[in-house]
């Protein structure tokens, strides 16, 4: 049976240059941390799924931080959490408030790392309204740790923010900073909008492909707990892959 329209090339849904980025640097972080360990790291689907590793029903900002930097291999001894208020911006229109997230070239954001501090240890801030939502909570301790591995541990001397929102994907922790790329809130007055991270939704679903690629597992059950957008860029980067492959991973570490 003849196909009328023939077949469609199979596209990355990021651009070239991402692609060669994203397939380098997961490659770097899969040799930098462990080749090994991150193949065997348990992927976390939802928050129920972690707490019940560490015997937990419900967790504290203290108790999440104890539970990343273990996953993480860092030592909590080692860093201080200090949580701030950056506050939220509104503006009034007829039908009520809308937030708004930063004007261009202002910046907000969930977390912080500052470095180290005057008594050696790591100090981290995490904005107080992500302690509302444990998810974007979970992947924004991730996020700022990835900080300690990258520059505090100092196997990178320039601080990159795409690399850091990739870390915590090789310690299991991928679907908690990809749930958290969109937040929503709406009441009858209100409707507020956040975007967290640096990777786009179609960025995350290219890393998680090249994640699953590195690891040979193309068909996890935690895919499913990925929103479904993600979800589809990620089977659409798989298929490129799959039916690429000799385009991968071409830059050399």
């Amino acid at each position: 049976m003849f196909k009328i329209f023939g077949n469609k090339e199979i596209k990355a849904p990021v651009d070239e240059e991402m692609r060669v980025w994203m397939e380098y640097a997961m490659q770097w972080l899969f040799v930098n941390f462990d080749e090994k360990a991150c193949k065997k790291h348990k992927v976390y689907a939802t928050l129920k799924e972690l707490l019940n590793d560490f015997n937990l029903q419900t967790a504290s900002l203290n108790d999440l931080t104890k539970i990343v930097a273990q996953l993480m291999d860092i030592d909590i001894d080692e860093v201080v959490v200090d949580v701030y208020d950056e506050g939220e911006r509104a503006i009034e229109t007829d039908g009520g408030k809308i937030f708004t997230q930063e004007e261009e070239g202002e910046e907000t954001t969930a977390g912080m790392y500052i470095g180290k501090n005057e008594n050696g240890k790591y100090e981290v801030g995490i904005e107080k309204s992500i302690l509302k939502d444990p998810v974007n909570l979970v992947a924004t301790i991730a996020h700022e740790f990835s900080h300690i591995k990258l520059l505090g541990e100092e196997r990178i001397n320039e601080n990159d923010e795409y690399l850091t929102d990739l870390l915590p994907i090789i310690y299991g922790l991928g679907v908690f900073g990809a749930n958290s790329v969109f937040s929503f809130r709406q009441t009858n007055t209100e409707w507020a909008y956040k975007k967290s991270g640096y990777l786009t939704q179609m960025e995350w679903g290219y890393a998680l492909a090249i994640y699953c690629w590195l690891r040979d597992d193309k068909a996890p059950d935690w895919i499913n707990s990925l929103p479904r957008n993600i979800q589809a860029d990620y089977k659409r980067s798989l298929k490129f892959m799959e039916s690429n492959p000799d385009l991968l991973f071409k830059q050399e570490l």
